[in-house]
Formats: structure tokens, sequence, C-alpha cells
């Protein structure tokens, strides 16, 4: 399964949900809380193949809260004004907790035997500080998504939360190397790691496509910045 289709789907799925979402939130974190239990059960029942491959397995190699962080992402790099950041910004926060609530799954998935084989020595360097960037990400998740939630946002000063909520350039960087370093793993050792679920011969695609990816989003961030700092010059002139 292809990170691209699973993007997709998610992107036409939050648009057409976002009315719902933006009024009912909880609904949604306890779906995410589902999935991580479907995920869970799997370990211990077998499903059908088709839902092995759609669900368990998008979850298990993270591809729906990938999704998710990507729509975070995007979102911010739209002009205020703009329709997208209109549909979006409302939501933003939500979208960014189901994420993180989606991670539990992904996270307890791998944690363990990768932990455990870093401790022991027997891990390929570029995995094992995979797996050190892995660490740092839950710890972001931790923060990121604990913030994100609105009773926890109204309790902090507007300041200490827009400081805190600057770490996620950091969440994302560290985002793509996690990534690349696994998939770089199957190209340099021609074989998949059980993370990336990539072999040779699809993980240079699929380093190109997240690549792509995030090249993008850190050039329409640096260019909104320059926007905004534009604007709010011409702002401060009048």
């Amino acid at each position: 399964m292809s990170f691209v289709p699973v993007l997709i789907i998610t992107i036409i799925t939050v648009i057409v949900l976002q009315p719902v979402l933006r009024k009912q939130p909880v609904v949604f974190y306890a779906l995410a809380l589902m999935l991580d239990v479907v995920l869970f059960a799997s370990t211990v029942i077998s499903f059908p193949h088709p839902v092995d491959q759609t669900l368990i397995l998008s979850m298990r190699r993270a591809f729906l809260p990938l999704a998710l962080f990507v729509i975070v992402m995007f979102t911010g790099v739209f002009g205020r004004t703009s329709r997208i950041r209109a549909l979006l910004q409302p939501i933003r926060g939500y979208l960014s907790v189901i994420a993180c609530l989606l991670m539990v799954g992904h996270v307890v998935s791998y944690f363990l035997p990768y932990v455990s084989g870093l401790l022991k020595g027997l891990l390929p360097i570029s995995v094992a500080v995979a797996i050190i960037t892995g660490i740092l990400l839950t710890l972001f998740v931790v923060v990121l998504g604990a913030t994100s939630f609105d009773f926890i946002k109204m309790r902090m000063s507007r300041d200490s939360w827009r400081s805190v909520q600057k770490c996620s350039y950091a969440f994302f960087f560290l985002i793509y190397t996690h990534i690349a370093l696994l998939i770089g793993t199957a190209v340099i050792y021609g074989r998949s790691t059980v993370i990336s679920g990539s072999t040779s011969t699809s993980a240079f695609s699929n380093i190109l496509v997240y690549t792509g990816l995030f090249a993008f989003y850190a050039i329409l961030r640096l260019a909104r910045n320059m926007i905004d700092r534009k604007s709010q010059k011409q702002i401060a002139r009048l």
C-alpha cells in the first residue's frame, strides 16, 4: 500500500466531514482510539485480508496519522483569507489530536522490539538513529497533542501556546528524518524493514515522494513567512 492514495483519501474525507468534525471532535477522538484497539487486536485475531491491507496496515505503518499531519502542515502555508485555510483552520487542532491518538498504535507496535534491538546493538546504524528520532517524535506527540486540546489551550497564555506550537517545525523535520532513515535502510541493505515496509525496488520511489512532499512544504513555509513579514512591515508603516 502506498502513502499517496491514503493521503488523497484522507484529504477528501476531512473535507467532507469537516462540518461534523468541527461540531463533534470528541466522536472522532473516540474513533481514533477504537482504531488503536483494532490494531492491537490484529496481533491476536486474524482479520480478512482486505481489512488487514487497508485499515490495519495503514495504521501499523502510520500512513493515516501521517496523512493527517500533512494536512495540518500545509494548512498553515495558505493565506489567512484563502478558502482552503478558512475550511481547515477551525479543525486544525482537532486533526492534530486525532493524528496523535492514532500514533499510539504505531508507537506501541514497534517500541519494545526495536528499542530492545537498539539497546543490544543489533540494529544497523541508520535504523538505530531512526528509532532515536522515533523516541523524540513520541515526546513531541505527547506535548503537541496535549496542547491541541481546547481545555489545555485555554489554560495557557497566548505566547506560551505559540512557543510550544513552534516546536511543530522540528517535529515535521524529525518525521521526515525518521521516514528517510528507515526507507534508506531498504535501499542500502536491499531488503525491507518492518516499519518501512519497503523493499529496495520500491524504496527509491517512496523516498522521492516523501522528499518531494516535505521539500514542497519547506518552500511554501518559507514563502509564507516572507509574505507575512512583508505584510507586517507594510502595516507598521501606516
